[in-house]
């Protein structure tokens, strides 16, 4: 697996983006996409904190990958009754890839009463987004498949501390109860 983003750079995107935001926010409800924003959204919002930025949080799921293609279709969840109505709220996903996740999230949010809804993505692939654009962004990165903070393949490698690209080699050999890359990688 070659790294695309080690610790020190996602900790000065994070640091970028919250300083960002707060420019534009006081207080915010911040909405995660589970499982691959945790990682994100909790540095995120320890570095929203330190720009003063007041916040509640909230999760929802989204599901549309199976493997590593996007069905098109995403499935959401609510989870913990999540109350937006009359707040300004962030999104917060790990990556912007198709766009259909953001698009949907986007409109399921307005459609709740949210007064405003924005989003932020640490990443956001090249190319192919169907025209949706977040509103904050981390960086650009080439239409790659990458895993680690919060990123899998298979629920597998979310918990490296760097991102990194992997393979189709490397994706067909993935075998999470005994995969060498995953070891050595997670000792890195």
């Amino acid at each position: 697996m070659d790294t695309v983003l080690n610790e020190r750079q996602i900790e000065e995107l994070v640091a970028r983006l919250a300083r960002e935001i707060a420019i534009e926010h006081q207080h915010l409800m911040v909405v995660g996409l589970l499982k691959g924003c945790l990682p994100f959204m909790a540095d995120l919002s320890r570095a929203l904190c330190r720009c003063g930025v007041r916040l509640e949080m909230g999760f929802m799921r989204a599901k549309s990958y199976f493997g590593d293609r996007s069905s098109g279709h995403v499935q959401l969840e609510e989870l913990m009754g999540l109350t937006v109505a009359d707040k300004d709220v962030l999104v917060v996903d790990d990556i912007l890839d198709t766009g259909h996740t953001l698009r949907k999230m986007h409109n399921f949010l307005a459609d709740r009463g949210a007064r405003q809804v924005r989003t932020c993505v640490l990443l956001q692939k090249e190319g192919h987004n169907n025209g949706v654009v977040a509103d904050y962004v981390g960086t650009t990165i080439a239409d790659m498949f990458v895993v680690g903070y919060g990123l899998d393949y298979r629920e597998c490698y979310r918990e490296l501390p760097h991102i990194a690209a992997l393979g189709e080699e490397e994706r067909a050999a993935v075998d999470c109860g005994s995969d060498p890359l995953l070891l050595e990688a997670g000792h890195g």
